[in-house]
C-alpha cells in the first residue's frame, strides 16, 4: 500500500539536508531488514537532459550552472517490497492542481508500521528544507495596505461625507438641531431654510474648485513616484524568492546574490515608503502654500 504526501512550499535543498535525508532513509531500510540499499537520483537539468546517478556525492558534484541548472531532483530507494520516492518539484497528483509543482513523498510497503515510521522520518527531514515565507508575505501585505491608505488620502472624499449627512455641514446640523429643539414641528419657512442650505452645499461640492484640484494633483504626482518605485521593487522581490533552490555548484553564488539583493530591495521599499508618507504631508503643505 502506498502513502502519498505533497507539500506546496518553497524549499532549499543543500548538502547537509540532502545527506540527512539519505542517511535517515538508509537507517529506516536497515531497520526494516534491508541492508545495502542503493539509492538512485533522477536529476533533471534546465536544458532538458536527465541523468540517473547512484549517490548523493555525485549529485552534489554536478556544476549546477546557469545553462545546466537543476530544477528537479527525484531520489528513489527500493528493496524487497519497500519503495520510497522524494520528488522535489514534481507535479501534483491533485487533478485540480495538475500543473502545480510540489514536494511529493511516496512510501510503499506491505508493512504498515514500517511505512508510517518511514513517512514520519522523511517528513521531519523534508520540513527542514522549507523556507519561511510568513514574514515576507506579512510585510508585503502591510505595504499594500499602507499604499492603499496613502492613495485614499489623496482622494477628495468631502462630497461623499456630505452626501452621507444629507448635504449638511457641521454648522448646518447645529442650526437644524436648534430649530428642532425650539419647536416639535418644522415650519414651512424653516424647511425652506434647511433645503436652501442643502442645495447650496450640493452646488458647492459639485462645482470644480481649481485651488482644491491643484492641491490634489500636486499630492497625487508626489505620491505616484514612490508608489511606482515600490511596485517595481515588489516585482524584483518576487524573482528573489524562487520556489525551489538546489544549493550546490554555481547555485551557491546565485543564492548569495539573491540574499544580497533581497536586503537592498527591502531597504529600498521601506525608504521609498517613508518618502511617500513625507510626500503626502508635503502635498498638504503645498496646497496651503498656494491656495
Amino acid at each position: 500500500m502506498q502513502i502519498l504526501k505533497e507539500y506546496a512550499k518553497p524549499f532549499v535543498v543543500e548538502e547537509t539536508k540532502l545527506t540527512a535525508i539519505v542517511a535517515k532513509l538508509e537507517q529506516q531500510f536497515r531497520a526494516g531488514g534491508c541492508e545495502d540499499v542503493q539509492p538512485r537520483f533522477d536529476l533533471t537539468f534546465s536544458n532538458g537532459v536527465r541523468e540517473l546517478l547512484d549517490s548523493s556525492e555525485k549529485v552534489l558534484a554536478t556544476d549546477n550552472s546557469s545553462k545546466r541548472r537543476v530544477p528537479r531532483l527525484l531520489p528513489m530507494w527500493e528493496a524487497s517490497d519497500k519503495r520510497v520516492q522524494v520528488d522535489f518539484m514534481g507535479y501534483s497528483s491533485d487533478p485540480n492542481r495538475a500543473r502545480a509543482k510540489v514536494i511529493a513523498v511516496r512510501v510503499d510497503s506491505s508493512d504498515a508500521g514500517w511505512r508510517d515510521r518511514t513517512l514520519a522520518a522523511i517528513e521531519e527531514q523534508v520540513e527542514r528544507t522549507f523556507q519561511p515565507m510568513v514574514l515576507p508575505l506579512a510585510a508585503l501585505l502591510s505595504i499594500g495596505v499602507l499604499m492603499l491608505i496613502l492613495f485614499i488620502s489623496v482622494l477628495d472624499l468631502s462630497a461623499i461625507r456630505l452626501s452621507d449627512q444629507m448635504w449638511l455641514k457641521t454648522a448646518d446640523v447645529e442650526e437644524v438641531s436648534k430649530i428642532l429643539n425650539s419647536s416639535p414641528v418644522v415650519t414651512e419657512e424653516q424647511s425652506r431654510q434647511i433645503l436652501t442650505r442643502q442645495l447650496r452645499n450640493f452646488v458647492e461640492a459639485a462645482k470644480p474648485n481649481p485651488a482644491v484640484q491643484k492641491g490634489h494633483t500636486a499630492r497625487g504626482l508626489l505620491l505616484l513616484i514612490p508608489v511606482s518605485l515600490v511596485a517595481v521593487c515588489i516585482l524584483i522581490l518576487l524573482s528573489l524568492y524562487p520556489k525551489a533552490v538546489f544549493l550546490w555548484g554555481d547555485e551557491k553564488e546565485r543564492q548569495a546574490s539573491r540574499l544580497h539583493w533581497r536586503r537592498y530591495t527591502w531597504g529600498a521599499i521601506f525608504t521609498v515608503l517613508a518618502l511617500g508618507i513625507g510626500s503626502r504631508f508635503l502635498g498638504s503643505y503645498i496646497e496651503r502654500l498656494f491656495p
